[in-house]
Protein backbone atom coordinates (compact mmCIF):
# COMPACT_ATOMS: atom_id res chain seq x y z
CA UNK A 1 0.00 0.00 0.00
CA UNK A 2 1.00 3.46 0.30
CA UNK A 3 2.35 5.93 -3.15
CA UNK A 4 4.84 4.55 -5.23
CA UNK A 5 8.01 6.78 -5.57
CA UNK A 6 7.39 8.88 -8.52
CA UNK A 7 3.51 9.86 -6.56
CA UNK A 8 5.54 10.39 -3.42
CA UNK A 9 7.95 12.74 -4.90
CA UNK A 10 5.58 14.68 -6.82
CA UNK A 11 2.91 15.11 -3.88
CA UNK A 12 5.44 16.77 -1.90
CA UNK A 13 7.08 19.08 -4.40
CA UNK A 14 3.03 19.95 -5.02
CA UNK A 15 2.46 20.99 -1.37
CA UNK A 16 5.26 23.06 -1.18
CA UNK A 17 4.66 25.05 -4.24
CA UNK A 18 0.63 24.89 -2.97
CA UNK A 19 2.01 26.18 0.69
CA UNK A 20 4.00 28.87 -0.73
CA UNK A 21 1.60 30.24 -3.08
CA UNK A 22 -0.79 30.82 -0.39
CA UNK A 23 1.95 32.53 2.02
CA UNK A 24 3.54 35.43 -0.63
CA UNK A 25 4.63 38.34 1.30
CA UNK A 26 4.09 40.77 -1.07
CA UNK A 27 0.11 40.20 -0.31
CA UNK A 28 0.77 40.00 3.31
CA UNK A 29 2.63 43.88 2.95
CA UNK A 30 -0.44 45.04 0.95
CA UNK A 31 -3.08 43.44 3.25
CA UNK A 32 -1.45 45.20 6.18
CA UNK A 33 -0.91 48.51 5.20
CA UNK A 34 -4.64 48.79 3.77
CA UNK A 35 -5.98 47.95 7.08
CA UNK A 36 -3.74 50.86 9.01
CA UNK A 37 -2.84 53.60 6.45
CA UNK A 38 -2.12 56.27 9.65
CA UNK A 39 0.69 54.01 10.31
CA UNK A 40 2.63 54.92 7.75
CA UNK A 41 0.70 58.32 6.17
CA UNK A 42 3.22 61.49 7.15
CA UNK A 43 1.93 64.25 8.30
CA UNK A 44 0.90 67.08 6.49
CA UNK A 45 4.05 68.48 4.58
CA UNK A 46 5.88 65.06 5.76
CA UNK A 47 7.53 62.56 3.83
CA UNK A 48 6.83 58.53 3.35
CA UNK A 49 9.64 56.25 3.54
CA UNK A 50 9.90 53.12 2.85
CA UNK A 51 12.86 50.64 3.12
CA UNK A 52 12.57 46.87 2.37
CA UNK A 53 15.44 44.86 3.74
CA UNK A 54 16.20 40.86 3.36
CA UNK A 55 15.93 38.28 1.20
CA UNK A 56 12.08 38.95 0.54
CA UNK A 57 12.58 42.66 0.52
CA UNK A 58 11.46 42.64 -3.31
CA UNK A 59 7.96 40.69 -2.90
CA UNK A 60 7.68 43.13 -0.04
CA UNK A 61 8.25 45.97 -1.78
CA UNK A 62 5.76 45.22 -4.82
CA UNK A 63 2.88 45.08 -1.94
CA UNK A 64 3.83 48.38 -0.53
CA UNK A 65 4.06 49.87 -4.26
CA UNK A 66 0.51 48.86 -4.71
CA UNK A 67 -0.83 50.51 -1.59
CA UNK A 68 2.06 53.68 -1.07
CA UNK A 69 2.16 54.58 -4.98
CA UNK A 70 2.66 58.11 -5.71
CA UNK A 71 2.84 59.26 -1.84
CA UNK A 72 6.25 57.76 -1.89
CA UNK A 73 8.84 60.10 -1.18
CA UNK A 74 11.64 57.44 -1.18
CA UNK A 75 11.85 53.64 -1.80
CA UNK A 76 14.78 51.63 -0.88
CA UNK A 77 14.77 47.62 -2.04
CA UNK A 78 18.43 46.18 -0.07
CA UNK A 79 18.63 42.30 -1.06
CA UNK A 80 20.74 39.66 -1.87
CA UNK A 81 22.20 39.37 -5.08
CA UNK A 82 19.85 37.83 -7.27
CA UNK A 83 16.93 38.46 -5.53
CA UNK A 84 16.33 41.88 -6.49
CA UNK A 85 13.50 43.15 -8.82
CA UNK A 86 12.90 46.62 -10.95
CA UNK A 87 10.31 48.54 -9.69
CA UNK A 88 9.97 51.92 -10.96
CA UNK A 89 11.04 55.00 -8.15
CA UNK A 90 12.80 52.32 -5.71
CA UNK A 91 16.75 52.24 -5.49
CA UNK A 92 18.21 49.16 -5.11
CA UNK A 93 21.21 47.97 -3.39
CA UNK A 94 22.41 44.52 -3.65
CA UNK A 95 24.89 42.94 -0.72
CA UNK A 96 26.23 39.54 0.25
CA UNK A 97 24.88 36.86 1.99
CA UNK A 98 25.27 35.16 4.85
CA UNK A 99 28.34 36.86 5.43
CA UNK A 100 28.68 40.54 4.19
CA UNK A 101 30.41 42.48 2.10
CA UNK A 102 31.19 46.37 1.51
CA UNK A 103 28.50 47.68 -0.20
CA UNK A 104 26.66 45.86 3.29
CA UNK A 105 28.53 48.37 5.15
CA UNK A 106 27.61 50.99 2.63
CA UNK A 107 23.92 49.86 2.95
CA UNK A 108 24.13 50.35 6.54
CA UNK A 109 25.62 54.09 6.50
CA UNK A 110 22.84 54.81 3.70
CA UNK A 111 20.15 54.04 6.20
CA UNK A 112 21.54 55.76 9.23
CA UNK A 113 21.97 58.88 7.24
CA UNK A 114 18.20 58.62 5.60
CA UNK A 115 16.81 57.57 9.53
CA UNK A 116 18.62 60.76 10.99
CA UNK A 117 17.35 62.83 7.79
CA UNK A 118 13.59 62.28 8.96
CA UNK A 119 11.64 64.68 11.35
CA UNK A 120 8.46 64.38 13.05
CA UNK A 121 6.22 64.83 10.50
CA UNK A 122 7.80 62.23 8.46
CA UNK A 123 7.16 58.40 8.18
CA UNK A 124 9.24 55.68 7.99
CA UNK A 125 8.60 51.90 6.79
CA UNK A 126 10.46 49.16 7.12
CA UNK A 127 9.72 45.99 5.56
CA UNK A 128 11.93 43.73 7.44
CA UNK A 129 12.89 39.64 6.57
CA UNK A 130 15.66 37.22 7.02
CA UNK A 131 19.31 37.98 5.85
CA UNK A 132 19.05 41.56 6.72
CA UNK A 133 21.47 40.86 9.37
CA UNK A 134 24.11 40.32 7.03
CA UNK A 135 23.07 42.82 3.71
CA UNK A 136 22.46 45.64 6.21
CA UNK A 137 25.92 46.39 8.12
CA UNK A 138 27.22 49.64 9.97
CA UNK A 139 30.17 49.00 12.03
CA UNK A 140 30.72 50.85 14.91
CA UNK A 141 33.64 53.17 14.88
CA UNK A 142 37.05 50.82 15.63
CA UNK A 143 35.73 48.05 13.57
CA UNK A 144 35.56 47.55 9.18
CA UNK A 145 33.23 45.54 7.39
CA UNK A 146 35.98 43.05 7.21
CA UNK A 147 35.75 42.33 11.10
CA UNK A 148 32.27 41.69 10.69
CA UNK A 149 32.18 39.57 8.29
CA UNK A 150 35.04 37.34 9.98
CA UNK A 151 33.25 37.07 12.76
CA UNK A 152 30.06 36.03 11.25
CA UNK A 153 31.67 33.22 8.92
CA UNK A 154 33.47 31.67 11.95
CA UNK A 155 30.27 31.58 14.15
CA UNK A 156 28.45 30.12 11.40
CA UNK A 157 31.08 27.79 10.51
CA UNK A 158 30.95 26.90 14.62
CA UNK A 159 27.13 25.90 14.79
CA UNK A 160 26.48 29.05 16.49
CA UNK A 161 22.66 29.44 16.75
CA UNK A 162 21.25 32.61 15.28
CA UNK A 163 20.67 34.19 18.28
CA UNK A 164 23.70 33.65 19.30
CA UNK A 165 25.41 35.33 16.08
CA UNK A 166 23.10 38.52 16.06
CA UNK A 167 23.85 38.91 20.23
CA UNK A 168 27.27 39.57 18.78
CA UNK A 169 26.30 41.44 15.72
CA UNK A 170 24.14 43.69 17.44
CA UNK A 171 26.80 45.02 19.48
CA UNK A 172 28.96 45.38 16.58
CA UNK A 173 26.50 47.26 14.07
CA UNK A 174 25.68 51.17 15.02
CA UNK A 175 22.40 49.90 13.18
CA UNK A 176 20.90 46.79 15.15
CA UNK A 177 19.88 46.52 18.05
CA UNK A 178 17.52 49.63 18.08
CA UNK A 179 20.40 51.63 16.63
CA UNK A 180 18.52 52.27 13.36
CA UNK A 181 15.14 53.37 16.02
CA UNK A 182 17.26 55.47 17.65
CA UNK A 183 18.58 57.39 14.64
CA UNK A 184 15.22 57.81 13.55
CA UNK A 185 13.98 59.82 16.52
CA UNK A 186 11.84 62.04 16.70
CA UNK A 187 10.24 60.52 12.97
CA UNK A 188 7.37 57.70 13.76
CA UNK A 189 7.24 54.65 11.63
CA UNK A 190 5.87 50.76 11.68
CA UNK A 191 7.83 47.47 11.40
CA UNK A 192 6.36 44.77 9.19
CA UNK A 193 8.18 41.38 9.22
CA UNK A 194 8.18 37.87 8.36
CA UNK A 195 9.94 35.65 11.30
CA UNK A 196 12.72 33.37 10.30
CA UNK A 197 14.22 32.75 13.61
CA UNK A 198 13.07 30.50 16.79
CA UNK A 199 10.32 32.16 18.84
CA UNK A 200 9.44 35.06 16.15
CA UNK A 201 11.26 37.51 18.73
CA UNK A 202 11.44 40.99 17.28
CA UNK A 203 14.63 41.47 18.39
CA UNK A 204 15.80 38.47 16.62
CA UNK A 205 14.72 39.28 12.89
CA UNK A 206 17.30 40.89 11.33
CA UNK A 207 19.00 41.66 14.47
CA UNK A 208 16.06 44.03 15.44
CA UNK A 209 17.12 47.24 13.98
CA UNK A 210 13.88 48.96 15.33
CA UNK A 211 13.46 47.17 18.75
CA UNK A 212 14.73 47.07 22.18
CA UNK A 213 17.36 44.37 22.59
CA UNK A 214 17.72 42.61 26.02
CA UNK A 215 21.56 41.30 25.35
CA UNK A 216 24.18 42.26 26.72
CA UNK A 217 28.29 43.19 25.88
CA UNK A 218 29.03 40.54 28.40
CA UNK A 219 26.55 37.82 26.19
CA UNK A 220 28.26 38.82 22.94
CA UNK A 221 31.66 38.17 24.55
CA UNK A 222 30.43 34.83 26.13
CA UNK A 223 29.61 33.57 23.01
CA UNK A 224 32.46 34.13 21.25
CA UNK A 225 34.22 32.67 24.44
CA UNK A 226 32.07 29.27 24.22
CA UNK A 227 32.91 29.10 20.82
CA UNK A 228 36.72 29.30 21.52
CA UNK A 229 36.78 32.17 18.91
CA UNK A 230 38.47 34.74 21.05
CA UNK A 231 41.77 34.60 20.09
CA UNK A 232 40.52 34.92 16.13
CA UNK A 233 39.26 37.91 16.78
CA UNK A 234 41.35 40.40 18.92
CA UNK A 235 39.65 43.57 17.56
CA UNK A 236 36.07 42.38 18.08
CA UNK A 237 36.76 41.16 21.42
CA UNK A 238 38.42 44.39 22.04
CA UNK A 239 35.10 45.93 20.85
CA UNK A 240 33.32 44.34 23.63
CA UNK A 241 35.33 44.18 26.48
CA UNK A 242 35.14 47.91 26.06
CA UNK A 243 31.65 47.88 25.95
CA UNK A 244 31.57 45.61 28.89
CA UNK A 245 32.63 47.69 30.98
CA UNK A 246 30.82 50.90 30.06
CA UNK A 247 33.13 52.29 27.42
CA UNK A 248 30.82 51.88 24.61
CA UNK A 249 27.14 52.68 24.78
CA UNK A 250 25.15 49.82 24.96
CA UNK A 251 22.51 48.80 22.27
CA UNK A 252 18.83 50.25 23.25
CA UNK A 253 16.90 48.61 26.07
CA UNK A 254 13.44 48.45 26.92
CA UNK A 255 13.71 50.98 29.41
CA UNK A 256 15.10 53.45 27.55
CA UNK A 257 12.85 56.29 26.16
CA UNK A 258 12.91 57.45 22.23
CA UNK A 259 10.96 59.96 20.66
CA UNK A 260 8.37 59.18 18.17
CA UNK A 261 6.22 55.97 17.69
CA UNK A 262 7.52 52.63 16.20
CA UNK A 263 4.92 49.66 16.00
CA UNK A 264 5.44 45.94 15.14
CA UNK A 265 4.25 43.67 13.41
CA UNK A 266 5.07 40.15 11.92
CA UNK A 267 2.92 38.94 9.24
CA UNK A 268 4.57 35.60 8.92
CA UNK A 269 6.63 32.73 10.71
CA UNK A 270 7.68 29.42 10.38
CA UNK A 271 4.82 28.10 12.48
CA UNK A 272 2.39 30.02 10.20
CA UNK A 273 3.70 28.02 6.86
CA UNK A 274 3.84 24.56 8.81
CA UNK A 275 0.16 25.57 9.61
CA UNK A 276 -0.73 25.98 5.75
CA UNK A 277 1.56 22.95 4.63
CA UNK A 278 -0.71 20.79 6.85
CA UNK A 279 -3.81 22.33 5.57
CA UNK A 280 -2.80 21.14 2.36
CA UNK A 281 -1.55 18.02 3.18
CA UNK A 282 -5.13 17.00 4.85
CA UNK A 283 -7.39 18.41 1.80
CA UNK A 284 -4.77 16.25 -1.03
CA UNK A 285 -4.92 12.93 1.34
CA UNK A 286 -5.57 10.49 4.04
CA UNK A 287 -2.21 10.17 5.16
CA UNK A 288 -2.15 11.12 8.76
CA UNK A 289 0.03 13.78 9.91
CA UNK A 290 2.17 14.31 12.95
CA UNK A 291 4.46 16.81 14.39
CA UNK A 292 8.23 16.37 13.45
CA UNK A 293 9.28 19.07 15.83
CA UNK A 294 11.32 22.54 15.87
CA UNK A 295 14.32 21.80 13.05
CA UNK A 296 16.28 24.77 15.13
CA UNK A 297 18.85 22.04 16.77
CA UNK A 298 22.20 20.95 15.20
CA UNK A 299 22.05 18.88 12.27
CA UNK A 300 23.23 15.62 13.46
CA UNK A 301 20.60 15.64 16.39
CA UNK A 302 17.87 16.05 13.33
CA UNK A 303 19.76 13.26 11.76
CA UNK A 304 18.85 11.30 15.14
CA UNK A 305 15.19 12.34 15.30
CA UNK A 306 14.37 11.92 11.47
CA UNK A 307 16.23 7.83 11.65
CA UNK A 308 13.93 7.39 14.10
CA UNK A 309 10.77 8.14 13.24
CA UNK A 310 11.98 6.23 9.95
CA UNK A 311 12.69 3.16 12.59
CA UNK A 312 8.85 3.24 13.48
CA UNK A 313 7.68 2.92 10.14
CA UNK A 314 3.69 3.34 9.82
CA UNK A 315 0.94 1.87 11.13
CA UNK A 316 -1.52 3.18 8.35
CA UNK A 317 -1.79 1.70 5.11
CA UNK A 318 -1.76 5.00 3.87
CA UNK A 319 1.75 6.19 5.42
CA UNK A 320 2.96 9.10 8.02
CA UNK A 321 3.73 12.48 7.22
CA UNK A 322 6.01 14.11 9.18
CA UNK A 323 6.23 18.11 9.48
CA UNK A 324 8.84 20.17 11.17
CA UNK A 325 10.39 23.59 10.73
CA UNK A 326 12.92 25.86 12.09
CA UNK A 327 16.33 26.27 11.38
CA UNK A 328 19.08 23.93 12.16
CA UNK A 329 22.91 24.35 12.98
CA UNK A 330 26.11 22.91 11.22
CA UNK A 331 29.26 22.62 12.50
CA UNK A 332 31.26 22.67 9.07
CA UNK A 333 34.73 20.89 9.32
CA UNK A 334 35.44 19.97 6.03
CA UNK A 335 36.37 22.32 2.72
CA UNK A 336 32.96 21.12 0.62
CA UNK A 337 30.09 22.77 -0.57
CA UNK A 338 26.70 22.51 0.27
CA UNK A 339 24.03 23.80 2.99
CA UNK A 340 22.74 22.33 6.50
CA UNK A 341 19.87 20.83 4.93
CA UNK A 342 21.38 19.21 1.89
CA UNK A 343 23.80 17.55 4.45
CA UNK A 344 20.86 16.80 6.34
CA UNK A 345 19.20 15.36 3.17
CA UNK A 346 22.52 13.55 2.07
CA UNK A 347 22.80 11.42 5.90
CA UNK A 348 18.68 10.77 5.63
CA UNK A 349 19.30 9.30 1.54
CA UNK A 350 21.66 6.47 3.82
CA UNK A 351 19.24 5.91 6.24
CA UNK A 352 16.57 5.44 3.40
CA UNK A 353 18.08 3.21 1.25
CA UNK A 354 16.03 0.89 -1.03
CA UNK A 355 12.72 1.58 0.73
CA UNK A 356 10.26 2.26 -2.15
CA UNK A 357 7.90 5.32 -1.79
CA UNK A 358 9.41 6.94 1.62
CA UNK A 359 11.02 10.42 0.74
CA UNK A 360 11.51 13.54 2.84
CA UNK A 361 11.73 17.12 1.26
CA UNK A 362 14.30 19.43 2.97
CA UNK A 363 13.76 22.81 1.82
CA UNK A 364 14.52 26.75 2.75
CA UNK A 365 11.39 28.93 2.40
CA UNK A 366 13.58 31.68 0.51
CA UNK A 367 14.97 29.42 -2.33
CA UNK A 368 18.13 29.07 -0.81
CA UNK A 369 20.35 26.38 1.57
CA UNK A 370 23.41 28.14 2.79
CA UNK A 371 25.56 29.07 0.23
CA UNK A 372 24.36 28.02 -2.87
CA UNK A 373 22.22 28.00 -5.88
CA UNK A 374 19.93 25.32 -4.44
CA UNK A 375 16.27 25.69 -2.18
CA UNK A 376 17.74 22.31 -0.27
CA UNK A 377 17.10 18.59 -1.59
CA UNK A 378 14.14 15.78 -1.73
CA UNK A 379 15.50 12.03 -1.33
CA UNK A 380 13.70 8.94 -1.42
CA UNK A 381 14.78 4.92 -1.30
CA UNK A 382 16.48 5.72 -4.48
CA UNK A 383 18.67 8.33 -4.04
CA UNK A 384 21.67 6.44 -2.76
CA UNK A 385 22.12 3.77 -5.00
CA UNK A 386 21.72 6.27 -8.00
CA UNK A 387 25.12 7.44 -6.53
CA UNK A 388 26.50 4.45 -6.13
CA UNK A 389 26.13 3.60 -9.42
CA UNK A 390 27.74 6.66 -10.75
CA UNK A 391 30.82 5.08 -8.77
CA UNK A 392 30.41 8.30 -6.30
CA UNK A 393 32.74 8.34 -3.18
CA UNK A 394 29.68 9.08 -0.95
CA UNK A 395 31.57 8.37 2.95
CA UNK A 396 34.41 10.99 0.90
CA UNK A 397 31.47 13.28 0.56
CA UNK A 398 30.03 13.32 4.60
CA UNK A 399 33.58 13.49 6.13
CA UNK A 400 34.53 16.93 3.39
CA UNK A 401 31.04 18.03 3.96
CA UNK A 402 30.54 17.87 0.34
CA UNK A 403 27.00 17.60 0.39
CA UNK A 404 26.13 19.41 -3.22
CA UNK A 405 28.65 16.96 -4.85
CA UNK A 406 26.29 14.15 -3.38
CA UNK A 407 22.94 16.20 -4.66
CA UNK A 408 24.58 16.44 -8.04
CA UNK A 409 25.50 13.25 -8.53
CA UNK A 410 22.07 11.81 -7.13
CA UNK A 411 20.18 14.23 -9.06
CA UNK A 412 17.89 14.97 -6.05
CA UNK A 413 18.45 18.89 -5.91
CA UNK A 414 15.33 21.22 -4.96
CA UNK A 415 15.94 24.69 -7.26
CA UNK A 416 12.84 27.40 -6.89
CA UNK A 417 15.03 30.78 -7.26
CA UNK A 418 13.62 33.05 -4.99
CA UNK A 419 10.17 32.74 -3.43
CA UNK A 420 9.53 35.65 -2.14
CA UNK A 421 9.02 35.18 1.29
CA UNK A 422 11.56 33.79 4.11
CA UNK A 423 10.37 32.27 7.29
CA UNK A 424 12.93 29.69 8.21
CA UNK A 425 13.17 25.86 7.19
CA UNK A 426 10.59 23.15 6.30
CA UNK A 427 11.62 19.21 6.31
CA UNK A 428 8.08 17.17 5.28
CA UNK A 429 9.27 13.53 5.68
CA UNK A 430 6.79 10.66 4.14
CA UNK A 431 7.45 7.03 6.09
CA UNK A 432 5.44 4.47 4.02
CA UNK A 433 3.97 1.44 5.93
CA UNK A 434 5.96 -1.35 4.28
CA UNK A 435 9.26 -1.93 4.41
CA UNK A 436 10.33 -0.44 8.20
CA UNK A 437 13.36 -1.46 10.18
CA UNK A 438 13.09 -5.13 11.73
Amino acid sequence: MGMNPSVARSWLLDLWESALSRVQSDLLVERALRSKPQLWNPEPGGRSVVVALGKAAAAMAEGAQRVVGDRLSEGWMITKDGHAKTIPGWTTLEARHPVPDERSAKAGHLMLELAKGLGEDDRWLLLLSGGASSLCIAPVPGLGWEDIATAGQLLLQAGATIQEINSVRKHLSLLKGGGLRRALSPASGWTLSLSDVPGDHPDAIGSGPTVPDPTTFEDALTVLQRYQLTAQLPSIVRILEEGKVGRRPETLKPNETVAGSMPYDCLMSNLDLQRVLREEAESTSHVPIRDLGSLSVSVEELVHRVVERIKQGSPSKDGVLWVGGGEPTLAVTGPGQGGRLQHLALHVAEQMAQRSGWCMLAVGSDGTDGPTDVAGALVDGETLSRVNARGGDVEGMKVSFDSYQFHQWAQSFVRTGPTGTHVGDIVLLLVQSSGAFA
